[in-house]
């Protein structure tokens, strides 16, 4: 049993290892992983106490001193044996975690001046946030001259409409929007 409380260590240290690879580039972990890790701990933990407690039983009378105490044990150990063998199994994850889509930071624009060509280009983007046809909206021009600026005041124009207070704060986009 030992030996398979080792391996299934193994499989959670490079389970934990990608986890931790995928926390450091801001990836979101599955659930699944996440579960598997826990039942995994659980089993370990559980595993050990066991071996502890018949172990120092044997240790103490150097001997099970029947067949029937022997037999639970071995019944016990042939059933978390099992269980590990389950656990290695679901432990071959093809990916640990996914990409989060980045989000567009809110921030207050200071100094900002709405020209004609801008105001164009608001009004531009927000019927296209409104256009059901439309599922991607690209702002590009030369660096420098306010694509940034002008999708962040875009971005707080979408927000202060979908939650409007008399609304009770709820979102009124549409799926599409969101």
């Amino acid at each position: 049993m030992v030996m398979i409380i080792a391996l299934l260590a193994l499989y959670a240290c490079e389970a934990c290892l990608a986890v931790t690879t995928a926390r450091r580039r801001g990836e979101m972990i599955l659930s699944e992983v996440d579960r598997w890790i826990v039942k995994v701990d659980n089993f370990e933990e559980y595993a050990w106490r066991f071996l502890n407690k018949h172990n120092q039983i044997y240790e103490e009378s150097r001997c099970f001193k029947d067949w029937k105490s022997r037999y639970t044990v071995s019944r016990e150990v042939t059933r978390r044996i099992v269980v590990a063998d389950q656990l290695i199994l679901d432990g071959n994850f093809s990916t640990v975690s996914y990409n989060v889509a980045p989000s567009i930071e809110l921030l207050p624009v200071r100094d900002f001046e709405a020209f004609a060509s801008t105001k164009s280009a608001m009004d531009g983007v927000m019927k296209a946030l409104h256009d059901e046809n439309i599922s991607t909206i690209g702002v590009y021009g030369m660096g420098g001259v306010g694509e940034t600026t002008l999708v962040k005041i875009v971005g707080k124009q979408v927000k202060s409409e979908d939650h409007d207070p008399e609304d009770g704060g709820k979102d009124t986009r549409s799926p599409s929007i969101l």
